[in-house]
């Protein structure tokens, strides 16, 4: 049975516009913003706000591309941040109330959902 492929966007800096850029997944191997996705702490401040402009946002502070599959994208909200952190840190913190995940990847990050693992139950005396 073949595997259902899904499609990806890419959350990126755009460089001439400074919008959410939709990119096939070939754009990984494409240059897309001049500067290296940064992985020294800084000050990162982000309102609470929905979880695609908050993502939005991250990346362009950043420089730290997102692939995801859009359909994973909810209309759910992400916690305000304000403090010293690595754009690993920010993310997690960013992600908390969602059912995503992030991994690093050569060149920023991707998203997908949280493997939970059921807690087992105690014994019973």
């Amino acid at each position: 049975m073949p595997q259902r492929r899904f499609p990806i966007i890419l959350l990126s800096v755009a460089t001439t516009c400074g919008t959410l850029a939709a990119k096939p997944p070939s754009a990984r191997a494409m240059n897309l913003d001049a500067h290296a996705c940064q992985t020294e702490a800084r000050i990162i401040t982000l309102p609470a706000a929905p979880l695609t402009k908050s993502l939005h946002t991250f990346s362009k502070l950043t420089a730290c591309p997102i692939m995801v599959d859009p359909d994973l994208l909810h209309d759910e909200r992400t916690p305000a941040i304000s403090g010293r952190y690595t754009p690993d840190d920010a993310l997690t913190r960013l992600l908390a109330p969602t059912d995503l995940d992030a991994t690093r990847t050569l060149d920023g990050f991707a998203l997908q959902p949280t493997t939970r693992i059921p807690a087992t139950q105690a014994p019973l005396p």
